[in-house]
């Protein structure tokens, strides 16, 4: 049977169990919704619990359940797909003083207009950006056919894998 990333264990670390739900809780702070309840706007609070746990120490802990092994063996795949098409542009990337990371299935980079995070889809990426800036304004300063998405300050927009370097060249020097 096939195993998969479960949660952690904190098990001889100089870190108690209170301290790291401290760390955790407060990296989240701003998407509480109510006591343990979190928000996850940016569908990225997976990745900032799993650095957070790893920058602490912690080791994985494995899991049989099958839908927990789907659901990272899909995660894979995708960061599999995501290295392939920005490991060409990392040096790139770096020369130009980008800001990114690699997250569970996606990359982030944080840009001066806000936070932007690039998914890779079969055909095309779909770029999310979180800024304050309103879709028509982004268009009309990029030439790009940016929309406004149901949560407030979320923007979209689907392009070629090609385009990617040119379009964070542009999102970079746009001035808010």
């Amino acid at each position: 049977m096939t195993t998969s990333e479960a949660g952690f264990d904190f098990t001889g670390l100089k870190v108690s169990a209170r301290d790291a739900e401290y760390i955790i809780h407060s990296i989240l702070s701003h998407d509480r919704v109510n006591g343990e309840w979190f928000k996850d706007p940016d569908n990225d609070l997976v990745d900032r619990v799993k650095k957070a746990a790893y920058r602490m120490g912690a080791q994985p802990l494995e899991s049989q359940d099958k839908d927990i092994v789907e659901m990272n063996s899909k995660q894979k795949v995708a960061l599999m797909k995501m290295k392939e098409l920005i490991e060409p542009l990392a040096n790139d990337l770096s020369s130009l003083g980008f800001d990114w990371e690699y997250m569970t299935w996606k990359i982030g980079v944080s840009l001066p207009v806000g936070r932007l995070h690039v998914n890779v889809n079969e055909t095309d990426l779909r770029l999310f950006l979180v800024t304050e800036m309103d879709s028509e304004q982004l268009s009309y300063l990029t030439s790009m056919p940016w929309r406004n998405l149901a949560l407030k300050n979320r923007k979209s927009l689907n392009i070629l894998k090609d385009e990617l370097l040119p379009v964070l060249i542009k999102l970079k020097e746009l001035v808010f």
